[in-house]
């Protein structure tokens, strides 16, 4: 990539000429480097062209299958020149700048479009309007899951209250009406627990078998309640709980675990994707700009040669390659 202009002293004079270019191989290894990145799950980087012939092409597509298409003329699902808004954005920004905009997008095959949305800027050297973008509902991935952790805890309280309702009602028959006031008390606990309500207390106490099993049914209701709290926490967003089964074969108290640090680690992933999001323009910029300084510190050098071999006069010089002063290839 090459461009030229013409070298005038104060009177306006031609008196030599200025070139300066780009390798080929460098921008092919940042062609390379932005086709290889990806934001969250399907999200990546793209360059349109901003001015002149190459407004609205596609420089840099996803994996380079679109690269050259025009899509000036693109509009979203509700009918927007989104592209048009983007380029025409982007050309207004100062260096060092950039903007979001959000589109709903539906790809061939969907149901339905999806919200994207798109953190853009301008690096004016090369004439490129880059852009990384992603569909809002990677982000929501996590909240998916919590949800997810939700329900099945439903299940598991209500599978738990059943089969405590269950064995409270053998228990009943098989001890009789001897035992009846505590078991009827414990029944009416397991129908609470059943029902979700968790503040039960049990009253009795005794040596034989009918006390120790409202023991037991002590230390399951607290087990229980403690789970529940747990549960409330993580609902309102605290993932510094902590969970520590009961023994090796705590199941649900293992579940809990696992599930807090898969949600920590969903967590810092959103995190991440976000920040992602917001920097990465200004990543590419700062890249763009320290290579095309390499290359202009080279141009340096062809420019002062070009002011010893051209002489004074007002004609045009072309060169080698037949392009007039002021013309690139």
């Amino acid at each position: 990539m090459t461009a030229y202009a013409p070298i005038r002293d104060a009177s306006g004079r031609i008196i030599g000429m200025l070139c300066t270019g780009v390798k080929t191989e460098s921008v092919d290894a940042v062609r390379k480097a932005i086709m290889g990145i990806r934001v969250g799950k399907d999200g990546y980087v793209f360059v349109i062209g901003g001015k002149g012939d190459q407004r609205g092409h596609y420089i840099i597509s996803k994996d380079g299958k679109r690269d050259g298409e025009n899509i000036w003329e693109a509009k979203d699902s509700n009918g927007r020149f989104f592209i048009q808004e983007m380029v025409n954005r982007a050309l207004e920004l100062k260096p060092g700048e950039s903007f979001k905009v959000r589109y709903p997008w539906k790809n061939q095959g969907e149901a339905k479009p999806r919200m994207k949305v798109a953190q853009v800027t301008y690096y004016a050297p090369w004439d490129w309007v880059i852009g990384v973008s992603a569909y809002e509902d990677d982000f929501g991935i996590a909240f998916q899951r919590l949800q997810a952790g939700r329900r099945q805890m439903l299940w598991t309280f209500l599978i738990i209250g059943l089969i405590t309702a269950a064995v409270t009602t053998a228990v009943l028959l098989r001890f009789g009406r001897s035992v009846a006031r505590p078991l009827n008390q414990m029944v009416q606990v397991a129908t609470s627990i059943a029902e979700g309500r968790l503040n039960q207390q049990i009253e009795h106490r005794s040596a034989d078998e009918t006390g120790i099993l409202a023991e037991a049914f002590r230390k399951m209701l607290a087990y229980m309640q403690e789970m529940a709290q747990t549960a409330r926490r993580m609902a309102m967003g605290d993932l510094t709980v902590k969970v520590a089964p009961r023994s090796e074969h705590d199941e649900l108290g293992q579940a809990f675990s696992a599930m807090i640090a898969s949600l920590r680690e969903s967590t810092r992933q959103l995190a991440e994707t976000s920040a992602t999001l917001a920097s990465t323009s200004q990543q590419l910029s700062a890249a763009t700009e320290q290579s095309s300084r390499g290359h202009a510190g080279r141009g340096e050098g062809q420019r002062t040669a070009g002011s010893d071999s051209v002489g004074g006069g007002g004609s045009r010089r072309r060169t080698g390659s037949g392009y007039p002063a002021g013309e690139s290839q």
